[in-house]
C-alpha cells in the first residue's frame, strides 16, 4: 500500500472518528442539559412548597403553645402578650425567607450557566454547594416536618444534578 494513501486513509478515519465523538458529546451534553434543567424547576416547584407552608408553621407554633399553656395552667390565665412575644422571636428564629430568596437565585444563576456555550462545569459545581448551604440552613431553622420532608427532596434533587455536573466540562 502506498504511503501517501495509507496517510490519507488515516487522516480521515481519525477526522471521521473525531467528528463522531463530537456529536456524540453534543448530543450527551443536550440530554444532561434537558435533565438538569428539569431537576432545576423541581427545586424552584418545591421552594414554593415551603413558601407556602411558612404562615401555618408559625400558626401551628402558636396553636400548641397555647393548647400547651390552657393545659398546664387549666383554668388560671396566662400572659397573651407574653405569647405573642415569645410567637414573634419563634418566627424570627424560623425565618428562611433569605435562604429561599438567595436559593431562587442560585437557580436563576444556575439556568443562566446552562444556556451559554462556555465551559461552566465549576462554575456549576460551586453553584451547587451554594446551593447546599441554603438547603442546609432551611433544614436546621425550618422547625417543621413537612419543611423537613422538601427539605430532604431538595437535597435528593441537588446529589442528582451534583452526579451530572461531573459529566459536564
Amino acid at each position: 500500500l502506498d504511503p501517501q494513501v495509507f496517510d490519507r486513509m488515516v487522516k480521515r478515519l481519525v477526522i471521521g472518528a473525531s467528528d463522531d465523538l463530537d456529536r456524540m458529546r453534543r448530543r450527551e451534553g443536550k440530554n444532561l442539559q434537558v435533565d438538569i434543567v428539569k431537576r432545576v424547576q423541581t427545586i424552584k416547584k418545591t421552594q414554593g412548597l415551603i413558601r407556602r407552608r411558612l404562615p401555618l408553621v408559625t400558626k401551628g407554633y402558636y396553636d400548641r403553645m397555647t393548647a400547651r399553656l390552657k393545659e398546664l395552667l387549666g383554668q388560671n390565665s396566662f400572659d397573651e402578650q407574653r405569647l405573642q412575644q415569645e410567637l414573634a422571636l419563634f418566627a424570627d428564629r424560623c425565618d428562611i425567607t433569605e435562604e429561599l430568596t438567595r436559593l431562587d437565585s442560585h437557580c436563576q444563576q444556575f439556568n443562566a450557566l446552562m444556556k451559554g456555550k462556555d465551559p461552566v462545569g465549576r462554575q456549576l459545581d460551586f453553584l451547587l454547594q451554594e446551593m447546599g448551604r441554603e438547603v442546609n440552613t432551611i433544614g436546621s431553622k425550618g422547625n417543621d416536618a413537612e419543611i423537613s420532608k422538601f427539605v430532604v427532596q431538595l437535597k435528593g434533587e441537588l446529589e442528582k444534578i451534583r452526579e451530572q455536573v461531573q459529566n459536564v466540562e
